[in-house]
């Protein structure tokens, strides 16, 4: 995900995916100052599938972030994560 004024120490950050009273933890794979890279936990069987989590981010001092535009996730009904509009750094032909 992208933004602005995440700490780019990794442990600094918290990215939890929250329905309700549900919070799963992402696990974080690498962090910079405007982009949060990190690993989403199976879908809860108690969610049904499709359903729409907030993405909420936390840092150091448990400041949650702010949200332009939408920031939500949904898994499919196979439990693999998607995102509707997925940003490239490179493009290998192959």
């Amino acid at each position: 995900m992208t933004g602005s004024n995440f700490s780019a120490n990794l442990a600094d950050n918290a990215v939890f995916l929250s329905y309700g009273s549900l919070n799963l933890k992402c696990e974080n794979l690498s962090a910079t100052t405007t982009e949060l890279v990190v690993r989403t936990p199976p879908r809860d069987s108690s969610v049904p599938a499709g359903q729409a989590f907030t993405v909420v981010v936390q840092g150091r001092l448990i400041e949650e972030a702010t949200c332009n535009g939408d920031c939500t996730f949904t898994y499919t009904s196979l439990n693999i994560p998607t995102l509707d509009v997925p940003t490239f750094t490179e493009i290998v032909n192959g």
